[in-house]
């Protein structure tokens, strides 16, 4: 280690050189609390709990979430093993020296062995409260689910996800489509603009249709949405982190313009109307979105995919979790 790190690089001796009160040393115990606490974590969902931002490359690469989740874990307990192999090693040769508190008290073998564990820099934590049962909450820029007692287990962001979130939060509740819509869009995610952008017929429930004005603003949004998918295409995972699902948001937004700029007619020869009302496309939208959740949930917890199937969450203008017997979600991030 000596040749690849010589500790003459450092301004302050690593392991015995003394760190003033300050920044340095706040930052210091900071690190080694983070290596503490990576050396007794003991899975890759264990870790996003502790480490949210670790979710953030859970959907980097194109393979599944929990091989991703598997090699940042191993990766991180690697590193904190080799923190920890060094300071027992440092602590060996200068057991005598810390006997004796002879060792600058700001120094960082004073900061881990004085106590026999990692200083931090400030009160003692209280102890981690028990994990509930059934948990759905956010790890970062993704969510940890653990069902009936269950593994804790990391998955990559996701609207389904945020709508399944909801709807756990609010058990026996019929929530409108439209509201579960506007639910957990990612930071800085496109979203769809024909309800926004695109002008409204007059009166109650009517709707646009494609014609004029219409025709012209949907094929003015599809080439835009072309441009907008080549430019994420392109774009790396590390540039972008939430790339793919904003691909999938764009991909289905192309697909819904397309097949109504390609249907603008009617066999009467009138003008077709716009892709149904708004709670028609809400419906559409974040069923779909749930679809693909429970997909990628049956892949690691097939009892929970089942138990949010019918009759126990329903699906349709409003969308209803009601179990019976109950079960209580903790939701809170």
């Amino acid at each position: 280690m000596e040749a690849h790190d010589p500790a003459d690089g450092y301004r302050v001796e690593v392991l015995t050189g003394d760190r003033a009160d300050g920044d340095r040393r706040v930052v210091l115990a900071a690190f080694l609390d983070a290596a503490a606490r990576v050396e007794r974590v003991g899975s890759a969902a264990g870790l996003v709990a502790q480490f949210g931002e670790a979710a953030r490359v859970l959907g980097a690469g194109g393979e599944p979430a929990a091989v991703v989740a598997d090699r940042v874990f191993r990766l991180y307990r690697q590193h904190a093993r080799e923190v920890a192999g060094v300071l027992d090693e440092a602590g060996r040769r200068h057991i005598g020296a810390l006997r004796r508190r002879e060792l600058p008290e700001g120094c960082t073998l004073r900061l881990v062995f004085d106590t026999g564990a990692v200083v931090t820099t400030g009160a003692p934590a209280p102890p981690a409260a028990p994990l509930a049962p059934n948990r759905f909450v956010r790890r970062g820029r993704g969510w940890e689910v653990r069902f009936a007692g269950g593994e804790s287990r990391p998955y990559p962001e996701s609207l389904g996800f945020a709508y399944l979130r909801a709807l756990l939060g609010r058990p026996g509740e019929e929530i409108p489509a439209v509201e579960l819509s506007a639910v957990g869009r990612p930071a800085g995610g496109t979203r769809g603009k024909l309800d926004e952008d695109l002008p409204r017929a007059a009166g109650f429930g009517a709707d646009p249709t494609m014609d004029g004005p219409y025709a012209r603003a949907a094929s003015a949004r599809l080439r835009e949405v072309d441009e907008l998918i080549a430019q994420l295409e392109a774009a790396s995972p590390a540039d972008v982190p939430d790339r793919l699902e904003r691909l999938e948001e764009l991909g289905r937004e192309r697909q819904q313009l397309a097949e109504q700029l390609g249907a603008t007619h009617g066999l009467n020869g009138r003008p077709r109307p716009l892709g149904g009302t708004a709670a028609e496309r809400a419906r559409t939208r974040v069923g779909n979105a749930i679809d693909r959740a429970l997909v990628r949930i049956a892949a690691d917890d097939p009892a929970l995919a089942a138990h949010l199937s019918r009759p126990t969450l329903t699906p349709g203008k409003a969308f209803r979790y009601a179990p019976d017997p109950p079960v209580a979600w903790d939701v809170r991030d």
